[in-house]
């Protein structure tokens, strides 16, 4: 389908529009019974291709590893973290993608990191990317917006904009993905078209955003509208507009100073599985003093086939697309290059108007959190309170800068602000406590039962409780509050698996095994699920692996599939391979050694999830061989302090004789 209604802006790149006459021959056909026709003179049908539009790229980057869309669920948005192999900066003409798994993408966005920010956060998850809409660091290239949609033309910058790469750029690809009831594999290719010609324009983006949806139920005509006030003359490139299931008209137009409407796009039929950006012809111009203007209507009736909730219910403003969203980002072309600070200025002023200063700021300071940005997260984080010292999102974020800087005290402060504004809020009501009381201790199981008693649902409190009494050796108590969340529905995975472990530290085989087995079988592909299954595959392995060697090597190398760097695993592998005398044992502790600096410094849960203490030692040497020696002691130590901590004085001679060597 090609949505844009015609006359209502320039003509469009690739445009897939049918003719009047095309459209008359259809209808008659139809209306004459849809006659087969002369089968003599039959073509073959068409090969769909996979080859490469614009010939072959200069340069093809791909997922750096394996990446299975589940049959089931909801749709997903993940960002995988591609490394760009170049050694030299070079200047991008064009960008090709193709999807290889055509009917799972809903659409793509390609951003680029010059930072390590992507492929640090990306190793720490399953270590080719990382879930969800936030893309961190990585950002549009040089003012050009580059999307996909199935059926689009490949992306090309107007002449004069082609845009700098730099060496060790990574791109970041988001892909939108539905799950079609089968488990697809997905692995893209996108190819990068390099020119000998250097940029001579300045174009940048900008976004229009309504973050303030609100439509209620049955309301079949929700009018969404923002705008912004040009302060330079510029040409306009590209559109790309972005809504959800409930829209059905979007228009995007210029006001110009004399008062003339100038039409940018207009879709009078918006069908969220069509959306695509759309690039002129030839750039459009708009004069300095120009409004840009997003109009947007929805209907949340059940008139609305595409309405995705039967009964219609309210909707708000959200990632998900049942949630709802009005944006549009527009590529501009500067007339003057000189002008580029001036309409930088103009589009924060909008941004921050447009949102509200505290909600601006807000965001900003949670993407500065995100991203481990202590210093430039407090700074916006304070605009908010000084602007609205109601704002409890603010000072709950606060918090948790104060406790990234070792502050606890100052922490719990901020959390027991935001909690006395909203009293009823979970994530301020556990974050309270895990500040003010880190080790646990009565008050806190006194405050989280309090808590949890209000909301039985908080899957978040009833783990914290249970690991609380554990601390204080109070496991029947703790089995009791978790076997409870189970009856009351909550979540199967996280539940289960700490019951399983829990169970088969006290010896119930038979209800960890059922409980592990629970949680391996969790439904989802998110990293949180990912994370769950296969931490249960190894506590799984750990119940069998003195009685059955070989259950307990595949439990373990089916959780290396769901987390091929998790680390407990790898430890169990190799020293099986190592007991059987199988060379994969160096695979397996290479991987271990190589893990990103940030996570390969054990912590004492890691610890506690080694066969103990002799995976430890012999993770010791292996790091001591490679000439690691600052993350042997630091193992070393901490593993002590372990030993202590259970009470094994053998653990700790044992230990203690390894400190000495």
């Amino acid at each position: 389908p090609w949505k844009p209604s015609a006359g209502y802006g320039p003509p469009l790149v690739g445009e897939r529009r049918l003719t009047q006459d095309q459209r008359d021959l259809l209808k008659n056909w139809y209306l004459n019974g849809s006659p087969m026709g002369d089968m003599e003179i039959l073509d073959e049908p068409p090969e769909v291709s996979n080859n490469w539009a614009l010939g072959e790229p200069d340069l093809v980057v791909t997922i750096p590893g394996e990446y299975m869309l589940p049959a089931e669920g909801k749709d997903i948005y993940f960002n995988f973290v591609l490394p760009i192999p170049i050694d030299e900066g070079r200047y991008v003409r064009s960008i090709e993608f193709l999807p290889e798994s055509r009917l799972v993408i809903h659409h793509a966005v390609m951003s680029f990191d010059q930072t390590a920010w992507s492929r640090n956060k990306a190793a720490s998850e399953i270590g080719f990317g990382f879930a969800g809409m936030e893309l961190g660091n990585a950002s549009d290239p040089a003012g050009q917006f580059i999307g996909w949609t199935p059926g689009q033309v490949p992306f090309q910058p107007h002449p004069g904009t082609a845009w700098t790469l730099d060496p060790g750029t990574d791109m970041v690809l988001q892909l939108h993905m539905l799950p079609n009831g089968k488990a697809t594999k997905i692995q893209p290719k996108i190819g990068l078209h390099f020119t000998d010609l250097a940029p001579t324009r300045e174009t940048m983006t900008v976004k229009l955003v309504d973050q303030k949806i609100d439509i209620p139920p049955g309301e079949s005509e929700y009018i969404v509208e923002q705008s912004m006030v040009l302060p330079v003359g510029v040409e306009v490139l590209s559109l790309y507009p972005h809504t959800h299931y409930l829209a059905k008209e979007i228009e995007v137009f210029g006001i110009l100073p004399s008062g003339e409407q100038k039409w940018l796009l207009r879709i009078a039929d918006w069908d969220f599985n069509w959306q695509s950006d759309y690039r002129y012809k030839e750039p459009l111009p708009l004069p300095s003093g120009t409004q840009l203007v997003m109009r947007y209507s929805y209907d949340n009736s059940d008139n609305n086939i595409r309405n995705p909730y039967a009964t219609p219910k309210r909707i708000t403003f959200g990632p998900n697309s049942t949630d709802e969203m009005a944006e549009v980002a527009i590529t501009l072309l500067l007339e003057k290059s000189e002008d580029l600070p001036v309409l930088e200025k103009a589009y924060q002023d909008y941004r921050v108007q447009a949102a509200g200063k505290v909600r601006f700021f807000y965001d900003q300071g949670m993407s500065f959190l995100k991203m481990g940005l202590w210093d430039e997260a407090f700074n916006s984080l304070q605009v908010c309170i000084v602007e609205d010292s109601n704002f409890a999102p603010a000072f709950s974020a606060l918090g948790f800068v104060y406790s990234e800087w070792g502050d606890r005290e100052t922490a719990a402060e901020f959390h027991a602000k935001a909690l006395n504004l909203e009293p009823d809020n979970v994530a301020y009501q556990l974050a309270y406590v895990r500040a003010k009381y880190p080790e646990g201790g009565v008050q806190a199981q006194l405050l989280l039962k309090d808590y949890l008693l209000k909301n039985p649902e908080s899957e978040s409190i009833r783990l914290e409780l249970a690991d609380v009494y554990l601390r204080g050796n109070r496991v029947i108590s703790a089995i009791g509050i978790l076997e409870e969340g189970l009856s009351l529905g909550d979540n199967e995975g996280s539940i289960s698996l700490r019951l399983g472990r829990i169970y088969g530290q006290i010896g119930e085989i038979g209800k960890a095994t059922e409980r592990l087995a629970a949680a391996a079988a969790t439904q989802g592909d998110t990293p949180e699920t990912r994370q769950i299954q296969a931490d249960a595959l190894f506590a799984q392995a750990l119940l069998v692996q003195s009685k059955d060697t070989s259950r307990a090597s595949a439990s373990l190398k089916r959780a290396i599939e769901r987390v091929p760097d998790h680390k407990g695993a790898l430890l169990y592998l190799a020293q099986m391979s190592l007991q059987a005398d199988e060379p994969a044992s160096v695979l397996y502790l290479s991987k271990l050694v190589e893990l990103p600096e940030g996570r390969r410094l054990p912590n004492r849960a890691f610890i506690g999830d080694l066969p103990f203490p002799n995976g430890v030692l012999m993770l010791i040497d292996l790091y001591r061989d490679r000439g690691l020696e600052q993350l042997a002691d630091a193992l070393l130590e901490e593993s002590i302090a372990h030993a202590r901590n259970r009470d094994r004085r053998d653990w700790v001679l044992k230990l203690e004789a390894k400190l000495k060597q």
